[in-house]
């Protein structure tokens, strides 16, 4: 009887112990895990020109999904270059740049595309479209979601210091050695009236168009800064990061914040 008495109670300390590591250490474990997973999401990147009369209907359906996705508060980056090589049609584009018309070169390398074309929509570097078909934008972003990010980032501060330069606080997690990281500052609200060129006459409305943008080697925590037009609005500007695969051009991580004054 004392033998059996024995094993019971060395059975009962045994059941106890594990019980007590089990509540000890599983759930801090759980909830480190769940901090550190980089949420999905979905960079928009939209190459356009107010020269272009394809271009009107592929603006007019970027500020549409601008909305919808926010409305819902699901991750979605949306960003419009305005590209250089409408302007011999007799408008210049004040909005487009040279470097982003670079950019849709790079990508039409890689897409190995015969020449670029607006309007073009690129989904996280790595689906591309034309960019007024809501459906193939809709199924791209849809995709998009459902797959988990690579990096994370983290943006601590965004401020205008003056009139035209704007300051970025951030720390990157779980970076590699062939990535950028991307700094594109965007402003809403912009509308102005054509009067030359395909699309005179018309007012035409932009959305997130993309006023200034950086690259730089993803560090585990800096700062940047990027000029800015003096123009902007800054109440309707925000701060879109991401980083990008310099092979492949895939985006692997995205974050945004709007920005503030100091």
């Amino acid at each position: 009887m004392k033998t059996n008495f024995l094993l019971i109670g060395s059975i009962a300390l045994f059941v106890t112990s594990a019980i007590y590591v089990s509540m000890v250490f599983v759930p801090p474990q759980s909830d480190k895990a769940a901090e550190i997973v980089p949420p999905s999401f979905a960079v928009v990147e939209l190459f356009t020109s107010e020269g272009c009369s394809s271009c009107p209907s592929a603006d007019e359906l970027l500020g549409k999904l601008l909305s919808e996705y926010k409305e819902n508060a699901l991750p979605v980056y949306f960003l419009a270059y305005h590209v250089d090589y409408w302007n011999y049609l007799g408008w210049k584009d004040d909005y487009s740049k040279k470097e982003y018309t670079q950019r849709q070169s790079r990508y039409g390398e890689t897409f190995a595309l015969q020449s670029v074309y607006t309007p073009q929509m690129i989904v996280n570097g790595s689906t591309e479209f034309v960019g007024s078909n809501r459906s193939r934008a809709e199924t791209a972003v849809k995709s998009a979601l459902s797959r988990q990010a690579e990096v994370r980032i983290d943006l601590k501060g965004c401020f205008i210091i003056n009139d035209s330069t704007v300051k970025v606080i951030y720390a990157v997690d779980n970076f590699f050695a062939d990535m950028v990281l991307n700094f594109a500052v965007v402003e809403r609200g912009l509308s102005r009236e054509i009067r030359r060129g395909e699309n005179a006459g018309r007012t035409l409305k932009h959305h997130n168009v993309v006023r200034a943008f950086q690259n730089t080697q993803v560090k585990n925590q800096s700062e940047m800064t990027l000029i800015v037009p003096p123009e902007m609005v800054v109440k309707n500007a925000s701060l879109i990061v991401f980083a990008q695969h310099s092979s492949s051009m895939e985006i692997v991580g995205a974050a945004e914040l709007e920005i503030s004054g100091i």
